[in-house]
């Protein structure tokens, strides 16, 4: 860390003291720097880059240089993505960005991230400006901050979503159903005597029966629909596009059917259970997303405690 740390205080100066292009171009400092440089004119054609910049993306001298910044490929993913930024390159001027980010792709698709700064270079004589761009690699960090964000969103033992992400889901389903006037069902699955699997074969073969009911749930619905583990082992299903009541009984038949088959459990024995559904149907019962999922929940139980193993549609109170 502390030798990391120091790179980058000399990489920081190296390129503070490049105040020349030719020094630019002849200096070891800049071939040499961890840090990604580019030198571009004013028009953002690259004048030359340096072995930093040249590994990151894979690629070889002539394939960048001459070339306006925007075209190379392994490049053009910001570009694309953000016309304001195509236009300052395309006339940098002595007031540019002062920090920006260029997403970068290898040869082989692999993707990265460089926080950049330009500024201008002087002893140029009478020809046309030139300007350093200075990247830090901070794709290692990009990276941990989307698993972080990925896993404040699902469930960890499953991978599904969790409450929060289904939330945001059950906002978009609500949003297509307006712009479609398609209803939607918000299922709610509770298994039925898991508790007894954990106390007869341990929890860890409970949470296997999960992997297994997870993995049935997943490929039964379609690609609009979503799948979420709100806990323990209750499951939320968002079903879109429900044409009629008959629909949605049909599915909750066949969610009964695919999770009362036989499990085998990673200690080879075998293992049943059933579970507990109840339907809310929107907009008929709710037009608010917690109040879906609350009625849900509530028609769940009423399933329970008549019998287990069977479905109930939420019914508005008369």
């Amino acid at each position: 860390m502390t030798s990391n740390f120091h790179q980058d205080n000399v990489d920081r100066e190296a390129g503070e003291t490049l105040l020349s292009s030719e020094m630019i171009r002849n200096s070891p400092l800049f071939d040499g720097s961890q840090l990604c440089m580019l030198l571009l004119n004013s028009q953002g054609m690259i004048v030359t880059a340096n072995r930093s910049i040249l590994k990151a993306v894979e690629s070889e001298p002539e394939r960048i240089i001459g070339k306006p910044i925007w075209q190379i490929p392994e490049l053009r993913e910001s570009f694309q993505n953000n016309a304001m930024l195509t236009e300052a390159a395309k006339n940098i001027r002595i007031d540019a960005p002062a920090c920006f980010e260029l997403i970068y792709s290898s040869c082989e698709g692999k993707r990265g991230y460089l926080d950049c700064t330009i500024k201008p270079v002087s002893g140029n004589g009478d020809r046309a400006p030139l300007f350093l761009l200075e990247g830090w690699n901070v794709t290692g960090l990009k990276e941990s901050l989307l698993e972080l964000k990925s896993k404040s969103l699902h469930d960890d033992l499953t991978g599904l979503p969790n409450g929060r992400y289904l939330e945001k889901r059950l906002c978009e389903a609500i949003k297509r159903s307006k712009r479609t006037g398609m209803q939607f069902a918000v299922v709610f699955i509770d298994l039925d005597g898991f508790r007894m699997i954990n106390e007869t074969h341990g929890r860890p073969q409970g949470d296997f029966l999960l992997l297994q009911v997870s993995h049935r749930l997943k490929h039964m619905i379609r690609g609009i629909d979503t799948i979420a583990r709100i806990g323990g082992d209750a499951f939320v299903l968002v079903i879109e596009s429900i044409q009629s009541n008959g629909c949605i009984e049909e599915i909750c038949a066949r969610l009964l059917t695919i999770i009362s088959r036989t499990y085998v459990l990673s200690n080879k024995k075998e293992a049943l259970i059933t579970a507990s559904i109840g339907v809310s149907l929107y907009p008929d019962h709710s037009l608010d997303p917690e109040e879906l999922v609350r009625h849900a929940d509530t028609a769940m139980v009423r399933a329970k405690e008549e019998g287990r193993n069977s479905f109930r549609i939420h019914t508005p109170p008369q």
